[in-house]
């Protein structure tokens, strides 16, 4: 994430990090320079129901479904 953002000068509020390991999400949240990256915990990947429900008390992590990450990036 970090070469898109320094090498492509792509604004970090326009990058979304779908990921399905609830571990990850959490180094990447406490991550200063990273703390605009929207960050999502795929409901279809290798996580547990225990780790969608902590994934809730994060505020910067949003559980996604497959259908939802299917859509339009607009909707």
């Amino acid at each position: 994430m970090r070469q898109l953002i320094i090498k492509n000068q792509i604004e970090p509020e326009a990058l979304w990090f779908v990921e399905d390991r609830l571990e990850t999400l959490l180094m990447v949240e406490k991550q200063p320079d990273l703390n605009l990256v929207h960050l999502y915990l795929a409901d279809w990947g290798y996580n547990t129901p225990e780790e969608q429900e902590e994934a809730y008390k994060h505020s910067r992590i949003q559980l996604i479904s497959l259908s939802k990450f299917s859509q339009y990036f607009s909707s």
